[in-house]
């Protein structure tokens, strides 16, 4: 149960390339203007693929599930992105957290806008649904309060990622 001076969590979740830092941005002076603290976590994803300059290891095969067995090298760095995400996501939340409550100081009506959120990296890893990192990032959706969850046309969708089809994406 939140109180009264804590800050409400909004996170904008879905496909990258639907502007979900674009929406949070045009949200953030609307709601400033009608008497809100407003902060924003901005989430890039994993730490360690934006230092490698490479994207978090996936799938070979993107129209098929991720193979959850076994202890390969490639498992072990799955798991650890998915686990370095889950903790930075957290962190960055919490920050803007305290800092919408502090800034707001019980005056007036605070929230935290984040641009991803703990359903996207559920989506990125699709950690086993009974496994640790699958209930990490659930925790971390615990505690935000209103998910948005953005569509993306079938061509955003295509122009990101080749390896799909129009058809495909047109029946999902």
């Amino acid at each position: 149960m939140t109180r009264a001076a804590d800050p409400f969590v909004v996170v904008v979740s879905g496909p990258g390339g639907v502007g979900k830092s674009a929406l949070v941005r045009r949200l953030a002076p609307m709601l400033r203007e009608d008497g809100f603290t407003v902060e924003i976590a901005h989430s890039h994803g994993c730490v360690l693929c934006r230092r490698r300059h490479a994207p978090a290891p996936g799938p070979e095969d993107p129209g098929k599930p991720r193979a959850r067995a076994g202890r390969s090298g490639r498992a072990f760095l799955e798991r650890a992105h998915g686990f370095v995400d889950a903790a930075e996501l957290s962190a960055r939340l919490a920050a803007a957290r305290r800092r919408a409550a502090r800034n707001a100081r019980g005056r007036r009506p605070s929230l935290v806008l984040a641009d991803r959120g703990p359903l996207d990296g559920l989506v990125a890893y699709d950690p086993a649904p009974d496994g640790l990192l699958a209930r990490r990032f659930l925790r971390s959706a615990g505690r935000c309060d209103l998910a948005l969850l953005l569509e993306a046309e079938p061509d955003v969708l295509l122009a990101r990622d080749p390896d799909h089809t129009r058809t495909g994406l047109e029946e999902t």
